[in-house]
């Protein structure tokens, strides 16, 4: 009898440190089964996160600072429960050809691509000793591009094309003075006779102006451009209508030349002195721009009045460019005798040295330069016999 319970206690003894021996283990075990849950979970999620998010670079070309936005409202949404801690901030998609080189500006047929990296820390020794804490972990989903360019970078300006060579920028004249309107025309390219008032006003006021294109095969994207041939109309702003025998309209002096500005004060009655940029006037360079004048008194340019001794200090900038070579306009020579082109060719402007061949006697059926377009003076057109329209002596509307 005494040896059972003895047997009984012993088997409860041994139960017991079994149970001490293995509780531990089984915890690890159970808590490594529940981080094996954990990484497995966050490991799915991450897939599923990069996966959402290349497709949605696939399908939204031309990303906006908006789409952007929902592409990482849309990957974060997705990671809300992620037992990992996802290094921030969240990348752009890379883009790469179908032969797995990088494309800056990716296309149809292109590849979007999302790459995520995350740390996963375990709560278990275990995963410590076997392999570090954290864990790092990484996805990448690729998705061909099927919505055209996804992301561009902003393309840069492009650079328009060179204007046609007889086409001219048009200057804006508003607010100068009649001469300053005067000399940016032609500076700009524009036949200083076709502007008007051809001569008088000058240092009144431009109030509007406008510009007329005297050549009906003009190519000019008018009008921002117009044919060196336009011609231009100004309207003057009037001075008030009474001064005073002791008060002397301000000439308007912007635009003008600074040595014509001290002659143009001076002739206009003023014993007050003209500075330039706060100085004598004589430094800077007489071909600088005046584009700005501020009297003392104050006043309004062109329109009131001031005593003679008023002075003027005017603001100077850079001179005006050179007007661009004047270009001639081919004329169509088919049908014409030689002597005939020649003469129509010479007239346009070009030399008659560059009319070949020098000399002859036959009717022109071919000539090398497009009829109607503009060209520079200076170069050489060959013309001879023959039938059909040869070099293009058609008349067309050509840029030049």
């Amino acid at each position: 009898m005494v040896s059972r319970q003895v047997s009984k206690r012993s088997s409860a003894g041994q139960a017991l440190v079994e149970t001490a021996i293995l509780l531990p283990i089984l915890l690890i075990l159970l808590l490594g089964a529940i981080d094996f849950g954990r990484l497995f979970f966050g490991w799915t999620n991450l897939h599923q996160a990069v996966r959402i998010g290349a497709n949605f670079a696939a399908t939204h070309a031309d990303m906006t600072a908006d789409d952007r936005l929902r592409y990482e409202v849309l990957i974060d949404g997705d990671l809300a429960d992620l037992n990992c801690e996802l290094d921030m901030p969240i990348p752009n998609p890379t883009y790469t050809t179908s032969d797995g080189a990088p494309v800056a500006d990716p296309s149809l047929g292109d590849f979007a691509s999302v790459t995520l990296d995350c740390d996963f820390s375990p709560i278990t020794p275990l995963g410590d000793i076997f392999f570090g804490d954290p864990i790092a972990m990484s996805a990448t989903s690729t998705f061909p591009i099927r919505e055209g360019c996804v992301n561009c970078p902003t393309p840069p300006q492009a650079t328009p094309p060179p204007a046609p060579l007889q086409c001219r920028v048009v200057p804006d004249v508003s607010d100068l003075a009649v001469a300053g309107a005067r000399l940016a025309w032609a500076s700009a390219g524009f036949d200083p006779a076709n502007f008007i008032p051809s001569t008088g006003q000058d240092y009144e006021t431009v109030a509007s102006f406008v510009v007329n294109e005297n050549d009906p095969l003009s190519t000019c994207d008018f009008p921002t451009l117009a044919v060196f041939t336009s011609s231009i109309v100004v309207t003057i702003t009037p001075p008030d209508a009474e001064t005073p025998p002791t008060c002397i309209t301000v000439p308007n002096l912007v635009g003008t030349l600074v040595g014509d500005a001290d002659d143009a004060w001076t002739d206009a009655g003023f014993t007050g002195e003209l500075t330039a940029d706060g100085g004598d006037p004589s430094i800077p360079d007489p071909n600088r721009t005046i584009v700005d004048q501020v009297t003392d008194p104050a006043s309004e340019i062109g329109v009131e009045c001031l005593d003679p001794a008023a002075t003027v200090d005017v603001v100077t900038g850079d001179p005006l460019p050179a007007a661009p070579p004047r270009p001639c306009r081919v004329p169509n020579m088919i049908n014409l005798k030689w002597d005939e082109g020649f003469a129509e060719w010479v007239e346009e402007g070009f030399s008659g040295a560059n009319f070949l061949p020098t000399s002859g006697n036959f009717k022109i059926g071919t000539q090398s330069l497009v009829g109607g377009t503009y060209l520079l003076c200076t170069v050489s057109v060959e013309v001879g016999p023959g039938g059909g329209g040869g070099g293009g002596g058609g008349g067309g509307r050509g840029g030049g």
